[in-house]
């Protein structure tokens, strides 16, 4: 009898909730564009609403199922499969380039070349000193002396 009594008062309780529900959701819809959306009518502001108007009154054919084109037959699939394949890697491949190259945005130019010339090196460090000539001449003496032919032997 308890059970009976709690099923009965639960009854509008639930009846009550759905409907306050329904009621929430009726107001978050916009009423004037759900009509919108049953009329073929475009926004007289669009640039192509002539055209969008113009397909929607004519009646295309529909495709038919003699419309399919065959099977190919002078191809494999497995030729196809490969194709597929080799796609799906180089894709793959592709994505991996971008994730460790990430493109720059438009505006991201500046930061960007300031980085680059943060590690090069200032210009002129690789400038070769002023004595460079006298440093060459003393070396090339003492390759000289170190190449003198042995003493006779004995």
């Amino acid at each position: 009898m308890r059970r009976a009594l709690a099923l009965a008062a639960a009854k509008p309780l639930a009846v009550a909730s759905v409907a306050a529900a329904a009621l929430a959701l009726a107001g978050c819809a916009d009423v004037t564009r759900l009509g919108q959306l049953t009329s073929n009518k475009a926004d007289p502001r669009s640039p192509v609403a002539g055209t969008v108007e113009a397909v929607a009154a004519s009646s295309p054919p529909y495709m038919r199922f003699s419309d399919i084109p065959p099977k190919p037959t002078d191809r494999p699939a497995e030729g196809w499969k490969s194709d597929v394949v080799a796609q799906v890697n180089a894709r793959r491949e592709l994505n991996r380039w971008i994730a460790q190259n990430p493109p720059l945005s438009p505006g991201d130019t500046e930061s960007f070349a300031q980085a680059l010339r943060r590690q090069a090196p200032p210009p002129g460090a690789d400038a070769p000193p002023a004595d460079q000539a006298q440093q060459s001449d003393a070396y090339a003496a003492r390759l000289r002396q170190e190449a003198a032919a042995p003493p006779p032997p004995r």
